[in-house]
Formats: C-alpha cells, sequence, structure tokens
C-alpha cells in the first residue's frame, strides 16, 4: 500500500481507528478524517511522510500527546471541538477511572 499519497475518508461514520490502520502507507501525506464520529485518534506508526491530518467536525475530546511524535506533521485541523491533550500516562489513568 505504498503508493497511496491522499487518503479522504470523510463521512463515513467512523467512530474509532486502529493504530495499525494506517501502518506500512510509507508514502501518505494527507490523511482527511472529517465528518466522522471519531472521539479519540491514536498514534499513527509508519507514515514517515504523513504531513497533514484533517479531523474537523467530529467528537474528538481527547487528543494524546505522542499521536504524532512518529509522523512529519506539518499541519493538524480539528476545528469544530473541544479537544483535550494529554500526556499518554493520564491519558491511560483517566481511561481507566472512565470504565469503572
Amino acid at each position: 500500500m505504498g503508493t497511496i499519497l491522499r487518503l479522504y475518508l470523510g463521512r463515513n461514520h467512523i467512530h474509532t481507528i486502529d493504530q495499525n490502520a494506517f501502518r506500512n502507507m510509507s508514502n501518505l501525506v494527507e490523511l482527511k478524517l472529517t465528518n466522522n464520529k471519531l472521539t479519540t485518534f491514536p498514534k499513527i506508526i509508519g507514515c514517515p511522510k504523513l504531513q497533514r491530518i484533517c479531523l474537523e467536525n467530529n467528537r474528538l475530546r481527547r487528543l494524546r500527546y505522542d499521536s504524532f511524535t512518529q509522523l512529519n506533521l506539518e499541519e493538524l485541523m480539528v476545528s469544530t471541538q473541544y479537544v483535550k491533550v494529554t500526556h499518554s500516562k493520564h491519558a491511560d489513568n483517566n481511561d481507566q477511572r472512565e470504565r469503572r
């Protein structure tokens, strides 16, 4: 799947994304997930050229600070939602408390 440069998955009622969903898309430069139902966003692995992620019009409430550390990200669009950035260990602790 190394030949995909741009992936547009808007308006697909996506609720969750697996951490490995974009693994080995080594040439991916743009990912658009606008107008879905995402509440969180995973750490992206295997996309070293990914420069642009658009998450506008979702239901995001929390982004982990390490979600984008392995990327060459230049632009992250998250408008029209309230997003709290958390450190991964804090997010894990909060997730466990919310499940109880």
